[in-house]
């Protein structure tokens, strides 16, 4: 008998309750690539910001050296120092650049690659010299609070099947998390 009232207890409950619902205010500023908690700063040479403060690279002929009409066909050309992302947040984040995009279409696929030799603070190619005193991946692979890691971009276009003329796009996505 002893052990049923425990049960009987038990079924009809301690008092607790099951679940709760109830509304709260969040503030959330949002900021240019420039300024945010992740900091993106693009190659001037090959991109600009665009009208929502976001970083834009383009590869297109109108934005390539004089004489260049696009990248080699059945090649994969590196692009040294494209992007620069800086941590702006209180802790440690580490940066994910997944390993591919790709226009399935067109069979055109691209990547960044960390560039741990790159010398953005002398480069002068990102616009506001990237916001951070110090450049580097520190050894868990975190970038510390005001610190820059520096990408390359990879486009590989030997499988592609696009004309000549027709322009493609890729997006990228960045990941951050704290580490």
């Amino acid at each position: 008998m002893g052990t049923m009232v425990i049960g009987g207890g038990t079924a009809l409950g301690t008092g607790a309750f099951s679940s709760v619902e109830a509304t709260r205010t969040v503030s959330v500023d949002v900021a240019g690539d420039a300024s945010a908690l992740v900091a993106l700063e693009v190659n001037q040479d090959y991109g600009n910001v665009d009208g929502n403060g976001q970083v834009e690279i383009n590869l297109s002929s109108d934005n390539l050296r004089e004489d260049a009409d696009g990248l080699n066909r059945n090649g994969t050309t590196t692009f040294d120092g494209m992007l620069a992302v800086t941590n702006q947040h209180e802790e440690d984040v580490d940066f994910t650049l997944p390993d591919t995009s790709d226009d399935e279409e067109a069979d055109i696929e691209a990547w960044f690659e960390l560039n741990e030799d790159f010398d953005v603070t002398n480069d002068g190619n990102f616009g506001s010299d990237p916001t951070a005193a110090d450049t580097g991946v520190n050894d868990d692979n975190g970038v510390s609070n005001g610190e820059t890691a520096v990408y390359d971009l990879v486009v590989d276009v030997r499988d592609a099947s696009t004309d000549e003329s027709e322009p493609f796009e890729i997006d990228v996505t960045i990941e951050a998390k704290e580490v």
